[in-house]
């Protein structure tokens, strides 16, 4: 080929690559840029809430690709989602066919800000037009199945859920989720998101940087999931809580009108000093234990959780240090003094991992921690914490502690619910298991009396004459045994 001849080829191949770059530059900004509030209008229309998109991409080559930026939707009160950037790959092969396939779905960055207001209404509920009537057509399985993604994820995402009915709050910080192997089955042209969940399946993983509920906080979350028939099966679930290790399993069922979730989680190692620290913000405890719970529950608010809890929960633990409170020493001094409180000394190891759940973050910090003086020091030699719950309330199966040379059992009910104790007794046993003095508490979690003594200003009072006159209760004869658990009592 001659050297004018391959000037104008070459010549040709740059203006072409121009001509492409200036075209692909012309879609980008002035197509889309038209597009996008057209985009706009029909997700704010669709949705019922705002919408709206800061900017918008597109790229041809390897493949279609487009890219959105600064994705805000509002509610009437507040922002519900905002996203950073998402990236959406179509391949080019089966445009060819006038097929739409989305490759790839990748979401930076979502933000997710839920409220349910004290009425019960969310945020994301927002004001829609009368829906008109979707006329009958076929392929609606395909139609969704073009929008599919076969890979979706998300990456570095947060999420929050404020019930302001009952104060309480719920926190997903740094999730990165993968989707694949999506799925399609007897969709049957239904719009509601149950028929829908229940049409689509899929598989992957889920890694949670720290999630937060209420007092509890658990950290490093990592399983792997599945999602079919609209259950989704996540197992196996490993957690790291308050330094312990933690693994097991978590069944969420959205077939019915309101989520079920059931969790069967052992954690070993447990550090009760730090969980003591990190929900009440003092340091009266040290020492470890074994946690597994067995819990079903369901609901759309925190009220509803409480009343259909059900299942099992057990703390078992040995040679653990409470601080500020020398239970030996007022033991031996109660005939004299008369002002020994079990509960002050006892209110840990009665709602335990529960306390959380009973009370509010500052009542449940001065429940558990209060009614201690500052140099003194009791062993817990053995504790045991066994309850059974069903529909929102505790019942005392095995609940006791040992000490060097005492032993203390508890009987009764907590309503978790509720938030109150129910006829819970507490008694200081003989080495036959008998009970040597008793206490009875009821009422509210922050604010309870002994029963028959009249009304008491409540735990928070450190030794506060909430046991009022000691009652021996034995007698010289033979009696019935007020605990036959498992924690045994100490040696003389």
């Amino acid at each position: 080929m001659k050297k004018g001849a391959k000037r104008i080829v070459l010549a040709t191949a740059v203006a072409l690559v121009i001509i492409v770059v200036v075209a692909m530059a012309v879609v980008k900004v002035v197509y889309l840029d038209k597009l996008r509030p057209q985009i706009e209008a029909a997700a704010s229309e669709a949705t019922g809430l705002d919408v709206t998109v800061d900017e918008m991409g597109l790229d041809i080559l390897p493949s279609l690709a487009v890219a959105a930026k600064g994705i805000r939707v509002k509610g009437e009160e507040s922002e519900v989602l905002s996203v950073g950037e998402v990236d959406i790959s179509v391949a080019l092969g089966p445009l060819l066919s006038r097929r739409v396939e989305v490759s790839q779905v990748r979401v930076v960055g979502p933000v997710i800000n839920i409220v349910r207001d004290k009425n019960g209404k969310y945020n994301f509920e927002g004001k829609r037009a009368p829906a008109k009537k979707a006329e009958k057509k076929s392929g609606g399985p395909s139609l969704l199945a073009a929008v599919l993604a076969r890979e979706i994820s998300v990456v570095d995402g947060r999420m929050t859920y404020l019930d302001e009915a009952s104060e309480s709050k719920t926190s997903v910080l740094g999730f990165d989720v993968d989707v694949r192997d999506v799925s399609i089955k007897g969709l049957s042209g239904t719009r509601e998101a149950r028929g829908l969940i229940k049409s689509i399946g899929f598989r992957g993983t889920l890694n949670v940087k720290t999630f937060e509920a209420g007092n509890y906080s658990v950290s490093d979350i990592s399983s792997e999931y599945v999602l079919e028939n609209g259950v989704f099966d996540v197992e196996p679930m490993k957690l790291s809580l308050y330094g312990g290790r933690a693994e097991g399993r978590c069944v969420i069922d959205l077939r019915g009108k309101k989520p079920r979730v059931e969790v069967d989680q052992n954690v070993k190692g447990l550090d009760l000093g730090r969980m003591v620290r990190e929900t009440t913000g003092r340091d009266v405890l040290s020492g470890q234990a074994d946690l597994s719970a067995k819990l079903s529950m369901a609901g759309a608010s925190a009220a509803e959780v409480k009343k259909s809890l059900a299942g099992t929960v057990s703390l078992r633990g040995a040679d653990l240090s409470l601080k500020g409170a020398d239970i030996d020493a007022s033991l031996a001094k109660l005939e004299e003094t008369q002002k020994f409180n079990l509960f002050d000394v006892g209110s840990f190891f009665v709602l335990g991992p529960l306390g959380p759940l009973l009370t509010k973050g500052g009542e449940y910090a001065g429940i558990a921690t209060e009614g201690v003086k500052r140099g003194e020091e009791s062993l817990i030699t053995k504790y045991v914490f066994d309850w059974k719950i069903n529909d929102g309330v505790a019942t005392a199966k095995d609940v006791a502690f040992a000490t060097r040379k005492n032993r203390i059992a508890f009987q009764g009910r907590l309503d978790i619910a509720g938030e109150r104790f129910d006829d819970l007794t507490g008694a200081v046993l003989t080495p036959q298991g008998c009970a040597k003095y008793t206490q009875t508490i009821v009422g509210p979690i922050n604010k309870p009396r002994v029963k028959a003594e009249g009304v008491v200003k409540g735990l928070v009072k450190p030794l506060s004459s909430l046991l009022g006159k000691a009652k021996d209760i034995v007698g010289s004869g033979q009696c019935k045994p007020f605990y036959t658990g498992s924690v045994e009592h100490p040696a003389p």
